[in-house]
């Protein structure tokens, strides 16, 4: 275990040196939550108009991502 039970936290801050890295990294894990959900209801059959699905996605993709940046890292 890295630092021990209630030992120094410091190396966390390590990966949060840069607003940039912290946005571009949230943004990759939204887009991979929505796409992966979008690629089962696919295969599944439950939805069969995969573009207006993409559009969708994307859409909900965008505007949960400003709102993260918002008040996450802004």
């Amino acid at each position: 275990m890295i630092g021990g039970i209630g030992g120094n936290k410091a190396w966390a801050a390590d990966f949060h040196s840069s607003a940039i890295v912290d946005g571009l990294l949230l943004l990759a894990v939204i887009f991979h939550a929505l796409y992966g959900l979008r690629v089962i209801l696919i295969d599944y059959g439950w939805v069969k108009q995969a573009k207006t699905l993409f559009k969708v996605f994307t859409a909900i993709g965008i505007v949960t991502y400003l709102a993260v940046l918002f008040f996450v890292i802004l």
